[in-house]
């Protein structure tokens, strides 16, 4: 279970924003969905814009920050394209967030000091040709943040996943919710598991340039069951996808290291090399939450 702060859009608190807590509500989360509009609602974005730069986004900010006064330090900072704007205030700025979930937009780092925190997981959804979605910027930020994930979904629509609009596609809101439902997970296993983090520092020597660089490195090691698995090639195939994606996602060593007799187990071995030690343990924890969001392993 995780505790979030949901942000509306620009429209304000619609109906969708609303079914949309409630979804995450029926889940087993706990949301808290402030009104930054005082009960203002619009139907066009248009509209909806021009209202939030009436007010000032500056009380749109300060609204968002009032709205977490009170509320668990590990909360899961969540927004919809304007409510983005508060969810990454917090996200960057509150010392024991959670994770971060952004939906239909994203603010530079720059915006909020140009540092994200040490592991604080990061989510992202918008639609690919969407004018209003900042892909670029949501980009350049995952880019920065280890272990962050983008989903791009086909289309020009901007809030697809309230139900209560014209822009609403049922498919990509129903994947959207799949797709936040298991980070929500992940993160909560991975409070109960993150005792397995190892991190250590050694000198490298850096040979192309003959001189010794500091760097830090770090190793983990789990145990993991695969259920589906009826045979040794099924296993094979799925030990192999998990660590072709870990290599190349989170640039890391990862090999199988033990439960090669057994069709349904397997232990996993990754280790990691950073120029910082903070690095190395947002990449764990990266590798962490990806191999919990696999539905074909479980513990």
């Amino acid at each position: 279970m995780a505790a979030i702060l949901l942000f509306h859009h620009a429209l304000g608190q619609t109906p969708g924003v609303l079914a949309l807590a409630d979804e995450l509500r029926a889940a087993g989360h706990v949301v808290h969905a402030p009104d930054l509009y005082d009960g203002a609602t619009f139907d066009r974005l248009e509209d909806g814009v021009a209202h939030a730069e009436e007010i000032g986004f500056d009380t749109i900010l300060s609204r968002g920050r009032a709205a977490a006064e009170g509320l668990p330090d590990d909360l899961v900072f969540a927004g919809l394209s304007l409510g983005v704007m508060p969810a990454q205030l917090l996200a960057q700025t509150c010392p024991g967030a959670r994770g971060a979930l952004f939906l239909h937009s994203a603010v530079p780092l720059s915006a909020f000091g140009g540092r994200w925190p040490d592991g604080v997981p990061l989510q992202i959804h918008t639609m690919e040709d969407d004018e209003w979605g900042d892909v670029d910027v949501a980009r350049e930020l995952v880019g920065s943040v280890a272990g962050a994930e983008l989903f791009l979904y086909p289309g020009d629509g901007h809030l697809f996943t309230d139900s209560s609009l014209v822009d609403y596609d049922e498919d990509a809101a129903r994947l959207v919710m799949a797709r936040v439902l298991a980070f929500l997970d992940g993160l909560g296993r991975f409070a109960a598991r993150r005792h397995w983090i190892v991190i250590g520092a050694w000198v490298l020597l850096a040979v192309a340039i003959v001189v010794f660089a500091r760097a830090s490195g770090g190793h983990t090691f789990d145990n993991f069951r695969i259920p589906g698995a009826q045979s040794l090639k099924d296993r094979r195939q799925v030990v192999r996808s998990i660590l072709a994606v870990a290599r190349e996602r989170f640039h890391v060593s990862a090999a199988e290291v033990g439960g090669q007799d057994t069709w349904q187990s397997v232990t996993f071995g990754f280790a990691v090399v950073a120029s910082e030690a903070h690095l190395v343990e947002e990449t764990i924890d990266a590798i962490d939450r990806y191999l919990w969001s696999r539905p074909e392993v479980e513990v």
